[in-house]
């Protein structure tokens, strides 16, 4: 995913499902920022796995430890849970 000019960019690596699957996974977005930062936000359970598909291994492990510069993880409260 590679920034152009000084658009940000935006890779949905899950939307959300009652069952994480192997094809479906819960929440999770990344924005690539025009500096080249990240941002990993709501990150779900299987956020790793899915940067790990797109960006593969050594890649995912490069934006982990070197772009991205802030995640969110929001906390579930148990009234919201179904």
């Amino acid at each position: 995913m590679a920034a152009r000019g000084d658009a940000a960019q935006v890779l949905f690596l899950g939307t959300g499902c009652a069952e994480p699957s192997k094809y479906r996974g819960g929440a999770a977005v990344h924005v690539r920022l025009s500096d080249g930062r990240g941002l990993l936000l709501d990150a779900g359970e299987g956020a790793l796995g899915q940067l790990v598909r797109h960006f593969g291994p050594a890649g995912a492990v490069k934006q982990a430890r070197v772009f991205l510069s802030t995640i969110l993880i929001k906390k579930v409260m148990s009234s919201e849970k179904q």
